[in-house]
């Protein structure tokens, strides 16, 4: 009962605005079956603390994003219980192993397509430092994509606050630490390629900014933005844009395409931008 009463957003709808702009993309962004398509977007949560407007004022433009982009495989941050609840009853998308319940969902979640994959292994990881939060963990999972049997890995994960002089970088170096290893083990146990992707809370360096948890993480991972083929953005970001919501790869991946979907008309949806990256699957 919860879930289908938090999840009932019949009385909001999209703007039109959004309803083109999402059509527009669904039709630019038309996914190849034989591309793995990975999704990462932190929603801004609804609850105390947080200072989002309602989940289900949002949810149904997110929806469509959801449907018309069809990632195989997408990680969200700041799900609150309002958020699960409106996806799971608005999508065809399953939720990976632990969201809990309605009441209390990990707030770092995964969530696929059953059309296109299969959860082979799942499972999360609270990091040791910073772990006071239910946002602070890694959920992974590895999956079998259906169209050309390839086995593959993400881990979806929040970092603490980084890269501020009010902030100890302690915590997330340590966390950066943490995710190196778990991708590390992941990849041996199902040699597979392994794909790390959320919110970091760091970008890369630059001459006046340095970034000691961006630099660990590229010690390990590349940087699917930096390996795409093709790289768009909408108007509210361009290639000097310092992202903190990241999709790395770890392991042998040709990435076809990166897309940051910075429109002015999903702006208001949340204080991020949804990311999607398309991985080709002939080298793994």
């Amino acid at each position: 009962m919860y879930i289908k009463t938090y999840g009932d957003i019949s009385q909001f709808t999209a703007t039109q605005e959004q309803i083109s702009e999402i059509e527009k993309l669904s039709e630019i962004y038309k996914k190849d079956e034989s591309t793995i398509r990975l999704m990462t977007y932190n929603l801004l949560a609804d609850s105390i603390g947080f200072e989002g407007s309602p989940a289900e004022s949002r949810a149904d433009a997110v929806c469509e994003i959801i449907k018309g982009i069809a990632p195989d495989v997408c990680g969200f941050q700041e799900m609150s219980r309002k958020w699960f609840a409106c996806i799971f009853n608005n999508t065809d998308y399953k939720f990976i192993h632990p969201v809990r319940s309605a009441v209390f969902p990990t707030m770092t979640t995964l969530t696929y397509n059953p059309e296109t994959v299969n959860p082979v292994a799942f499972g999360e990881q609270v990091f040791k430092n910073g772990s006071g939060s239910p946002l602070r963990r890694m959920v992974w999972g590895v999956f079998r994509h259906k169209k050309t049997d390839k086995i593959f890995a993400v881990v979806c994960t929040h970092f603490s606050l980084s890269n501020s002089p009010y902030n100890d970088n302690t915590t997330p170096l340590t966390q950066a630490l943490e995710l190196i290893t778990l991708c590390k083990d992941l990849k041996r146990l199902f040699n597979c390629p392994v794909f790390p992707l959320g919110d970091f809370n760091t970008h890369k360096p630059t001459k006046s900014t340095p970034s000691p948890i961006y630099d660990i993480l590229a010690t390990a991972f590349q940087n699917t933005l930096n390996q795409a083929e093709t790289i768009s953005h909408g108007e509210n970001t361009n290639k000097g844009t310092l992202f903190i919501d990241h999709i790395f790869s770890f392991g042998d991946a040709e990435i076809s395409q990166h897309a940051t979907l910075s429109q002015n008309a999903l702006k208001e949806l949340s204080d991020h931008y949804p990311i999607f990256c398309d991985i080709a699957t002939k080298n793994f």
